[in-house]
């Protein structure tokens, strides 16, 4: 019996040091995990994705920021945070999104080519609608754009007084003026 009483408490004793060897293993274990992301991090950062709300990236005037791959329904997720009162104007098309900061020198040539459009729409006497840099979007066709200015002429009273407008049902505007002073082309 006293035999028996050993052998039980050798394998308890057994079994408990398995435990702890088991214990030993998943801890070295999640260490490895852990210096593994540490070395990927360090090695490859821009493997890392990237979790910084979209309000906190700072576009600089005058530059812009490309980010690809990215659906229909982040990029509504994005204007959304973003928000109506923006210092950036965006576009968006075949997934991917550009957010640019314009130039004092890229506003002053829209203005002048803006005013210089209202004053042919006033001395031709026909209405208009001018809208700025409204965005438009058509989820249909998976685009959204931010012209620098837009005029309604044709269609100008199927947008007064509207304060959204959707693609998919109103008409587009008639004329849109981008202005393009950073470009190569």
């Amino acid at each position: 019996s006293l035999l028996i009483t050993h052998y039980s408490l050798l394998i308890t004793h057994y079994s408990l040091l398995i435990t702890h060897y088991s214990l030993l293993i998943t801890h070295y274990s999640l260490l490895i995990t852990h210096y593994s992301l540490l070395i990927t991090h360090y090695l490859f950062p821009h493997l890392m994705p990237v979790l910084t709300p979209i309000h906190k990236i700072n576009v600089h005037t005058g530059s812009s920021i490309t980010i690809p791959n990215l659906s229909w329904q982040e990029f509504e997720d994005i204007l959304e945070e973003l928000g109506e009162k923006r210092h950036v104007r965006v576009a968006y098309s075949q997934n991917c999104l550009e957010i640019m900061a314009p130039s004092p020198e890229h506003e002053r040539a829209k203005i002048v080519i803006a005013d210089i459009v209202k004053i042919i729409l006033r001395v031709q006497r026909r209405p208009w609608e001018a809208l700025g840099s409204t965005t438009f979007k058509k989820r249909t066709m998976q685009v959204g754009v931010e012209p620098d200015e837009c005029f309604y002429i044709e269609n100008y009273q199927a947008v007064i007084g509207k304060d959204r407008l959707d693609l998919d049902r109103d008409p587009p505007p008639n004329l849109v003026i981008e202005s393009d002073v950073t470009s190569l082309t």
